[in-house]
Protein backbone atom coordinates (compact mmCIF):
# COMPACT_ATOMS: atom_id res chain seq x y z
CA UNK A 1 0.00 0.00 0.00
CA UNK A 2 2.68 1.95 0.78
CA UNK A 3 4.17 1.74 -3.03
CA UNK A 4 0.74 2.70 -4.27
CA UNK A 5 0.76 5.77 -2.29
CA UNK A 6 4.62 6.63 -2.83
CA UNK A 7 4.20 6.73 -7.01
CA UNK A 8 3.54 9.86 -8.64
CA UNK A 9 0.31 10.38 -9.93
CA UNK A 10 1.98 9.69 -13.63
CA UNK A 11 2.52 6.64 -13.03
CA UNK A 12 -0.86 5.43 -11.59
CA UNK A 13 -2.57 7.32 -14.66
CA UNK A 14 -0.29 5.16 -17.18
CA UNK A 15 -0.55 2.21 -14.92
CA UNK A 16 -4.70 2.88 -15.81
CA UNK A 17 -4.81 2.95 -19.14
CA UNK A 18 -5.91 0.12 -21.16
CA UNK A 19 -4.12 -1.54 -23.48
CA UNK A 20 -4.69 -1.24 -26.84
CA UNK A 21 -3.69 -4.29 -28.63
CA UNK A 22 -5.18 -5.42 -32.07
CA UNK A 23 -7.41 -9.17 -30.11
CA UNK A 24 -8.93 -11.62 -32.86
CA UNK A 25 -12.77 -9.27 -32.74
CA UNK A 26 -10.43 -6.23 -33.65
CA UNK A 27 -9.04 -6.69 -37.25
CA UNK A 28 -5.98 -4.97 -38.39
CA UNK A 29 -7.09 -2.52 -41.00
CA UNK A 30 -3.25 -2.20 -42.86
CA UNK A 31 -3.20 -5.52 -44.73
CA UNK A 32 -6.20 -7.33 -47.01
CA UNK A 33 -7.24 -10.85 -45.24
CA UNK A 34 -5.07 -13.54 -46.83
CA UNK A 35 -7.40 -16.45 -48.40
CA UNK A 36 -6.37 -19.85 -47.53
CA UNK A 37 -5.16 -20.77 -51.06
CA UNK A 38 -2.87 -18.07 -50.68
CA UNK A 39 -1.71 -19.61 -47.25
CA UNK A 40 -1.44 -22.70 -48.60
CA UNK A 41 1.29 -21.29 -51.43
CA UNK A 42 3.03 -19.50 -48.50
CA UNK A 43 3.38 -22.20 -46.67
CA UNK A 44 4.74 -24.58 -49.62
CA UNK A 45 6.97 -22.26 -50.84
CA UNK A 46 8.66 -21.95 -47.21
CA UNK A 47 8.60 -25.54 -46.88
CA UNK A 48 10.51 -26.02 -50.24
CA UNK A 49 12.69 -23.48 -49.62
CA UNK A 50 13.58 -25.14 -45.98
CA UNK A 51 13.88 -28.57 -47.38
CA UNK A 52 15.97 -27.39 -50.09
CA UNK A 53 19.02 -25.22 -47.68
CA UNK A 54 18.34 -28.51 -45.49
CA UNK A 55 19.56 -30.87 -48.87
CA UNK A 56 22.26 -28.20 -49.21
CA UNK A 57 23.90 -28.26 -45.62
CA UNK A 58 23.73 -32.84 -46.51
CA UNK A 59 25.28 -32.41 -49.31
CA UNK A 60 27.92 -30.37 -47.79
CA UNK A 61 28.42 -32.32 -45.63
CA UNK A 62 28.34 -35.40 -47.08
CA UNK A 63 31.13 -34.26 -50.07
CA UNK A 64 33.18 -33.30 -46.47
CA UNK A 65 33.32 -36.63 -45.15
CA UNK A 66 33.71 -38.38 -48.79
CA UNK A 67 36.74 -35.87 -48.98
CA UNK A 68 38.12 -36.79 -45.66
CA UNK A 69 37.38 -40.64 -46.18
CA UNK A 70 39.29 -40.53 -49.08
CA UNK A 71 42.09 -38.66 -47.51
CA UNK A 72 42.63 -40.87 -44.88
CA UNK A 73 42.43 -43.92 -47.09
CA UNK A 74 45.43 -42.55 -48.63
CA UNK A 75 47.27 -41.68 -45.77
CA UNK A 76 47.05 -45.11 -44.76
CA UNK A 77 48.09 -46.55 -47.93
CA UNK A 78 51.24 -44.16 -47.33
CA UNK A 79 52.31 -45.42 -44.47
CA UNK A 80 51.99 -48.90 -45.10
CA UNK A 81 53.74 -48.32 -48.09
CA UNK A 82 56.05 -46.43 -46.14
CA UNK A 83 56.74 -49.01 -43.12
CA UNK A 84 56.61 -51.57 -45.67
CA UNK A 85 60.22 -49.87 -47.08
CA UNK A 86 61.41 -49.28 -43.84
CA UNK A 87 60.99 -53.42 -43.16
CA UNK A 88 62.95 -54.12 -46.60
CA UNK A 89 65.72 -52.07 -45.32
CA UNK A 90 65.97 -53.65 -41.74
CA UNK A 91 66.49 -57.19 -43.66
CA UNK A 92 69.33 -55.41 -45.77
CA UNK A 93 72.94 -55.89 -43.98
CA UNK A 94 75.05 -53.07 -43.02
CA UNK A 95 77.37 -53.50 -46.72
CA UNK A 96 74.41 -52.84 -48.42
CA UNK A 97 72.97 -50.13 -46.61
CA UNK A 98 76.16 -48.40 -47.29
CA UNK A 99 75.99 -49.28 -50.89
CA UNK A 100 72.86 -47.08 -51.02
CA UNK A 101 74.31 -44.27 -48.57
CA UNK A 102 72.00 -45.27 -45.42
CA UNK A 103 73.16 -46.27 -41.86
CA UNK A 104 71.09 -48.53 -40.00
CA UNK A 105 70.09 -45.71 -37.80
CA UNK A 106 68.81 -43.36 -40.76
CA UNK A 107 66.46 -46.23 -42.01
CA UNK A 108 63.11 -44.54 -40.52
CA UNK A 109 63.64 -41.22 -41.35
CA UNK A 110 65.42 -41.77 -45.03
CA UNK A 111 61.80 -43.56 -45.91
CA UNK A 112 59.66 -40.95 -44.30
CA UNK A 113 61.58 -37.76 -44.95
CA UNK A 114 64.17 -38.42 -47.91
CA UNK A 115 68.34 -39.03 -47.67
CA UNK A 116 70.22 -35.81 -46.64
CA UNK A 117 72.26 -34.80 -49.17
CA UNK A 118 75.95 -35.73 -48.51
CA UNK A 119 79.33 -34.46 -49.62
CA UNK A 120 81.64 -36.73 -49.80
CA UNK A 121 85.48 -35.94 -48.74
CA UNK A 122 86.77 -34.96 -52.25
CA UNK A 123 83.54 -32.61 -52.22
CA UNK A 124 83.80 -31.17 -48.85
CA UNK A 125 87.75 -30.59 -49.59
CA UNK A 126 86.68 -28.56 -53.01
CA UNK A 127 84.02 -26.50 -51.09
CA UNK A 128 86.75 -25.42 -48.33
CA UNK A 129 89.33 -24.45 -50.73
CA UNK A 130 86.64 -22.53 -53.18
CA UNK A 131 85.53 -20.68 -50.18
CA UNK A 132 88.91 -19.62 -48.98
CA UNK A 133 90.77 -19.14 -52.59
CA UNK A 134 94.43 -19.17 -52.17
CA UNK A 135 96.54 -16.09 -52.79
CA UNK A 136 98.94 -16.92 -55.42
CA UNK A 137 102.29 -15.35 -55.21
CA UNK A 138 103.17 -13.52 -58.70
Amino acid sequence: MLRAAAQSPAKQQRSRRPVEDPTMTVKDKSSPPISSFELQRQASIERNLAIAAGMRATTKWLRRLVRRSRQMARDWAAERRQRSAIRELERLDDRALKDIGVRRCEIEFAVRNGLPARMGRKARQRAWSSAFPQQRAA
